[in-house]
């Protein structure tokens, strides 16, 4: 029996706790995906979740097949090895290469800390995006303090501490991190500036980063259920556009 599964006990039934961050973010999408829609992964990477998800999450996590059409579209030329894609796209500069009001919603995994300027972000979402269409972002939230001792440690060292507290991450899917709208008020902000009704909410998953150590982690799970909401470790930004 593993950490996480001693801690959580209820993942023996289905494999995932009933604090699972994915499972809240892509259920939330799964809500109200609907069959006709063009989909675009911003930062839709290789499909590294299909190394190591049980296969009820990756199904939930996997749009080919369940939308008309799902678009791919990242900085790293690997993403076109996706194989939950229908179309890769490369992002070079800060224009998106989608046609204007062409997708349905938009969804961003774990990107967001990544991006060096969430206004180009938001302004590119707003013209891609049909009016009334949605947008799911899940990413760190800055206050955390596992992210507040992040930010201090130089980008080159990143991959090989993460190698170590998640020996599940491979060097390659480990990126350079800014935080620059990793806040619920800078979500709220870039919402309101780029005209779209949005919410951002924070949530505290089970501590997978401290399961080097079954004393670390069990305090880490026992601060998680005391924080306060600006202090908790996931940020889920849900948007729609006006009009």
């Amino acid at each position: 029996m593993n950490l996480e599964d001693k801690f959580y006990p209820e993942r023996l039934l289905g494999g995932y706790s009933d604090v699972d961050g994915t499972m809240r973010f892509y259920v939330r999408i799964d809500a109200v995906l609907d069959p006709s829609w063009t989909l675009l992964e911003v930062g839709c990477g290789r499909g590294a979740f299909l190394d190591g998800d049980i296969a009820y999450k990756q199904r939930l996590r996997t749009f080919k097949g369940r939308v008309a059409r799902v678009i791919g579209i990242d900085v790293d030329p690997v993403a076109a090895e996706n194989p939950t894609i229908d179309e890769f796209r490369m992002i070079e500069g800060d224009v998106w290469p989608v046609e204007s009001e062409s997708v349905d919603a938009i969804v961003s995994d774990y990107v967001m800390e990544h991006v060096p300027d969430p206004d180009a972000y938001f302004r590119e979402a707003a013209r891609v995006l049909k009016k009334g269409g949605h947008i799911f972002i899940r990413t760190c939230n800055k206050w955390h303090y596992v992210y507040l001792v992040s930010s201090l440690v130089p980008n080159r060292h990143h991959a090989k501490i993460v190698g170590k507290v998640q020996d599940e991450r491979k060097e390659e899917d480990v990126f350079p991190t800014l935080y620059r709208c990793n806040t619920r008020t800078a979500a709220k902000r870039m919402f309101e500036k780029y005209g779209f009704d949005g919410v951002a909410v924070t949530h505290e998953a089970e501590p997978s980063y401290l399961k080097f150590n079954p004393v670390v982690f069990a305090i880490g799970k026992f601060l998680g259920e005391h924080f306060p909401p600006g202090m908790r470790s996931v940020l889920y930004m849900y948007g729609r556009k006006k009009g």
